[in-house]
């Protein structure tokens, strides 16, 4: 056994040795600017770090910002990494069209997600952007509005079916109801995981932990130490089955689009929900061509599994925090109720038009109060791809960021008492001309979430179809917080749902 581990020890130094030894001369320089906790030899703050739980980490980091201060240096073996929580860092980095590659942390999504544009730089992250931000244009999002509208109405009837006040974790309903949203609109596929559960769904959630969980145990990040662990088969499941659920979806709009074209038409009448089918995302990835050719199968393949993944676990994850804290808080629950009854009215058999949802003013600040108190994306990583001046101080390219959203959302110096649930907090009367990267629930810059519009819309439709029919019900069972891929309760989020009459 001793034997065993030596041989694996020196793999391991070996892997993370490099032609300038264990630090970089340029890093080391930067590292002195800042404060941090000790360091131990070889290993750095690996081993106090990176080896903790993903419970520890959030707390982790909040404890090192109150010792340090807003940016804090970290080293786990040779890698230099910079957390902060400085919305002048912030700007610095996602303002810059130069900084545009994420960190080394999700080089391990790169198996399920590959070059999509979550993970892409440079010119073929420019060259996709530029084809895929116009399937999220305004007039095609009023025409998604009838989808959420749809999908809202039967996790509206499931939970009707239920026929139980009783707090539930409502976490995988709200999956179910993302899932079936995403796929329909950006992917043009009805996929029915509200009626029929949904494979796909469980096994992103496995997924997610599987990383997350690599992520923070620095000794099973090699891959060729990896693959003799026993995660390696849950993976490798894992991956197989996303990949054939996303590979599935392409193949079936494909056969629509040809099917459609051979009939003469591309825009015709879906009796299932009475309305007209759109250009959908996945549409136009088969469509376009980047310099006069197609995109490939893989290609098209990796942004179809970004945004099924981005597109359904992020917006479940507001939805499910902001329902919860409606429920937890009858005064603005009641203002909400309102404010939905004003503009769409009582009968619940009319749903809200696109320009009704635009008109629900106090419910966006609902939303954007509950994406600061609970960010869906907790932290930003990236590694710098040239050098970059923060203050007096030179940071070298390569050097590892981690923008730590939560932290900065619950820091007392820029939102007042930022434990409290204050959506006035984001009226037009409370608004000032502050640094715009104070609060970046969707990133900002460049790269900020190129469906950021879509998400807001969705969120809107469902929290006010779910308010107008029903009453949410406080439970006593508290959350508690993780950053994984996304934030996370690991108690779950239970709400309770009375109908109203």
């Amino acid at each position: 056994m001793i034997i065993i581990w030596f041989t694996i020890s020196v793999i391991v130094l070996l892997y993370l040795w490099d032609k300038n030894g264990f630090k970089n001369p340029r890093f080391i320089k930067c590292s002195e600017k800042f404060n941090g906790p000790k360091t131990i030899p070889i290993f750095g703050n690996a081993l106090q770090y990176l080896a903790k739980s993903t419970e520890d980490a959030l707390p982790l980091a909040a404890k090192f910002f109150n010792i340090y201060g807003d940016t804090v240096r970290i080293w786990a073996f040779k890698r230099f990494v910079l957390l902060t929580k400085d919305p002048k860092f912030f700007e610095v980095i996602l303002s810059s069209q130069k900084q545009l590659t994420k960190n080394n942390l999700y080089d391990l999504m790169h198996d399920w997600l590959g070059g999509g544009l979550l993970l892409s730089t440079n010119e073929k992250w420019f060259q996709r952007r530029k084809i895929i931000t116009p399937t999220f244009h305004f007039k095609i999002l009023q025409e998604f509005v009838d989808v959420f509208n749809y999908q809202n109405n039967i996790f509206v009837k499931k939970l009707k079916e239920l026929k139980s006040e009783n707090p539930f974790d409502i976490y995988n309903m709200v999956t179910l109801m993302s899932l079936d949203i995403i796929s329909q609109t950006a992917m043009g596929v009805e996929i029915h995981a509200q009626n029929d559960d949904s494979e796909y769904a469980q096994t992103v959630k496995e997924m997610t932990y599987i990383i997350i969980d690599r992520m923070m145990h620095i000794w099973k990040r090699p891959n060729f130490i990896y693959q003799f662990t026993s995660d390696k088969v849950r993976y490798d499941r894992c991956l197989k089955t996303l990949h054939s659920f996303t590979r599935k979806i392409i193949e079936k709009r494909r056969e629509t689009i040809i099917n459609e074209e051979d009939e003469g038409f591309e825009n015709v009448d879906d009796d299932s929900i009475g309305i007209k089918k759109r250009m959908a995302l996945l549409d136009v990835l088969l469509k376009s061509t980047v310099n006069g050719k197609p995109l490939t199968n893989s290609e098209i393949a990796e942004e179809v599994d970004t945004f099924m993944f981005e597109g359904h676990d992020t917006v479940t994850t507001s939805t499910t925090f902001t329902l919860y804290l409606l429920s937890q808080h009858p005064d603005v629950q009641k203002k909400v109720y309102e404010e939905a009854i004003k503009i769409v009215g009582y009968d619940l058999s009319v749903n809200p038009t696109y320009n009704q949802l635009q008109d629900m003013k106090y419910l966006e600040c609902v939303i954007k109060e509950s994406l600061r108190m609970y960010p869906p994306v907790p932290i930003i990583g990236r590694k710098l791809d040239e050098d970059m001046i923060f203050g007096q101080t030179l940071i070298p390219a390569g050097v590892n960021t981690n923008l730590m959203i939560y932290h900065l959302n619950m820091d007392e110096r820029y939102f007042k008492n930022p434990e409290k649930f204050i959506p006035e907090r984001f009226s037009e009367t409370n608004i000032r001309n502050e640094n715009p990267f104070l609060y970046v629930p969707f990133s900002a810059g460049p790269r900020n979430c190129i469906g950021q519009k879509f998400a807001m819309l969705e969120l809107k439709s469902t929290l006010s179809n779910v308010i107008r029919n029903f009453e949410l019900i406080k439970s006593d069972i508290p959350l508690n917080i993780i950053a994984q891929l996304t934030l996370k309760s690991t108690t779950g989020v239970h709400v309770g749902f009375r109908q109203r009459k």
